[in-house]
């Protein structure tokens, strides 16, 4: 569980075997959920939301069981809010054997995250300790000039790209948002 302000995100590591995180924010002294976040390509048994942290419009959720990789590397999931909603902007995975990425997660809400593994050695460091690893975010790119029409859920369906705007550095992701569950954005 992680809150800041008006906005508390839980996480539910065994729902639907993969995990969730449920976003609720306070009105008037009431919490109302506004969403349930799921990745729709985790792995089986994930653990999706075994950890979490919220500040401002950043949220990082890590699923130190997620296969991302073929092994039980684990996972950590960075987001941003677009108008009152989560939106998946990375996810950042190690390589190798099982390591649980992401059993801890926290942010500063200036745009730094890290992401806890209990299994590896750091450099020069004592052997089996552990490892942390920083992050910040790749910048939104470009501009969205398409306009959509409203879908079932009443929203308009969104695209944004994230990463860097050299070609050579191979780093561009495009990210669909407030589109009904388990669809494409096309």
């Amino acid at each position: 569980v992680a809150m800041d302000g008006n906005t508390a995100v839980i996480g539910a590591t065994q729902t639907n075997q993969v995990g969730a995180v449920y976003h609720y924010e306070r009105v008037g002294g009431t919490w109302t959920e506004i969403e349930r976040l799921q990745p729709g390509n985790l792995g089986t048994f994930a653990t999706f939301g075994h950890s979490v942290d919220v500040k401002g419009d950043q949220l990082v959720v890590g699923a130190y069981q997620d296969s991302a990789t073929g092994h039980l590397t684990g996972s950590a999931w960075t987001f941003q809010r677009v108008a009152g909603s989560f939106v998946p902007r990375a996810r950042l995975v190690q390589s190798g054997v099982a390591a649980f990425h992401g059993f801890s997660v926290a942010l500063d809400g200036a745009g730094e995250y890290v992401v806890g593994q209990p299994i590896g050695t750091p450099t020069g460091g004592p052997s089996s300790s552990g490892i942390l690893r920083w992050y910040r975010p790749e910048p939104e790119i470009g501009t969205n000039y398409c306009t959509a029409v409203a879908n079932s859920y009443g929203k308009t369906g969104q695209v944004s790209a994230i990463g860097s705007e050299v070609a050579a550095n191979s780093s561009v992701a495009l990210v669909a948002y407030d589109l009904p569950q388990n669809t494409f954005g096309f």
